[in-house]
């Protein structure tokens, strides 16, 4: 009776298997990418009653050695919109009004970008990636260096498929 079962065990535990890979492979914001590791990952759709306008994607990444996170917010839709980069060169800091930010765009990958970097909130990077579709990175643990090494590996992820 038992090696009976076993056909069906192993079908369904393969069956299984396959939809998983499917839905992870289906996921846009990779699970590694290089020595950071995903820790989650929330999928949030906008939706109306009316309308589908997109999906919200987010995912922290960590790294071990030395120790950082970084989190990844990847904004597909009409619903959020494109991301509008100003096209001239932009190197400013938002006193005396703001906080101390400094502003600049940059290029990541062939895409423009805007880099914020906080002397105590860390640093903040958008990315304009297409119609209606937006990257945003932000750590408080990298370096700029490694935030733009960051960016450019998960953009030439992302615009590969």
């Amino acid at each position: 009776m038992p090696l009976k079962r076993m056909p069906v065990l192993a079908v369904t535990s393969f069956l299984g298997l396959l939809v998983l890979c499917a839905a992870a492979a289906g996921a846009p914001l990779p699970n590694r990418l290089g020595p950071w590791t995903a820790s989650s990952r929330d999928t949030v759709p906008f939706r109306t009653a009316s309308e589908d306008l997109g999906t919200w994607h987010n995912r922290v990444y960590a790294r071990h050695a030395p120790a950082a996170r970084i989190e990844a917010v990847l904004m597909e839709g009409a619903g959020p919109g494109t991301l509008r980069v100003p096209p001239k060169k932009v190197d400013a800091v938002d006193l005396p009004i703001g906080f101390g930010s400094r502003y600049r765009t940059i290029e990541i990958a062939g895409h423009r970008a805007i880099l914020e970097d906080q002397d105590l909130l860390g640093l903040a990077l958008a990315i304009e990636l297409g119609k209606d579709r937006t990257l945003t990175l932000e750590s408080a643990g990298t370096t700029r260096e490694e935030l733009i090494e960051f960016a450019e590996k998960m953009v030439g992820a992302l615009t590969k498929r």
